[in-house]
């Protein structure tokens, strides 16, 4: 995408424009892992919502970069394709599915599991979606996790700044230390939704992509 020439002790990036740039999961999950706003957070929430509408261009690179300028938006560009967080296609990226937003979301989270439970809450306790639970037990388990992040809130100082753990993520393990129980927030704007995965966690995949996309287009602005 975009890639690297050294002439003397200039940087010179070309970009790729025969490609889609598209956001890996680990980028999904840095795009939403926190709501403190950065250039390249701004960034990959364009990029994750807008993607599948052309490839990358200067101009596109300028739109997704709002108050940046060309040559700041693309040296961003490159440092997220450095950091892992985007990657280039030649195939279209899809759009946001069509249905029902429970029909919609049940299809999406269920891989987000190795057994396929999974609730997916808001920021009240009320949970949106649910697989493979009961409905009072994941109504019980998106309450916990409001009650989990307000835990989380009260001790980050210690956590963030004094222990130098950046991820808002809380499990519950065995002695072999797989997760039980996981709660991750997914900050989307001022929005705060809580994934609840039964089990080890699989987000390492596009089901986690998907999700961001949709729920970023959904409920971003």
């Amino acid at each position: 995408m975009g890639n690297p020439t050294k002439e003397k002790t200039k940087l010179s990036i070309q970009l790729n424009t025969k490609l889609y740039a598209v956001p890996t999961s680990a980028g999904a999950f840095y795009a939403t892992a926190s709501e403190t706003s950065s250039k390249q957070r701004d960034f990959l929430y364009q990029l994750i919502v807008h993607n599948h509408e052309q490839k990358i261009s200067g101009a596109l690179l300028k739109e997704w970069g709002g108050k940046e300028n060309i040559k700041s938006t693309v040296k961003i560009f490159y440092r997220l394709q450095q950091l892992g967080y985007i990657t280039g296609t030649s195939e279209q990226p899809s759009s946001i599915p069509d249905g029902t937003l429970s029909d919609i979301l049940t299809e999406m989270v269920a891989p987000l599991s190795i057994n396929n439970k999974v609730v997916l809450s808001d920021s009240n306790g009320l949970y949106m979606v649910s697989s493979g639970y009961p409905h009072e037990v994941a109504e019980q388990l998106a309450a916990l996790s409001v009650d989990l992040y307000g835990l989380y809130e009260r001790h980050q100082k210690l956590l963030l700044n004094n222990l130098n753990i950046a991820t808002k993520g809380m499990a519950m393990v065995a002695p072999d230390g797989y997760s039980q129980l996981g709660v991750w927030p997914i900050h989307i704007g001022h929005n705060i939704f809580f994934l609840i995965l039964g089990g080890a966690p699989q987000m390492q995949d596009n089901a986690f992509t998907d999700l961001v996309k949709f729920l970023a287009t959904k409920y971003k602005n």
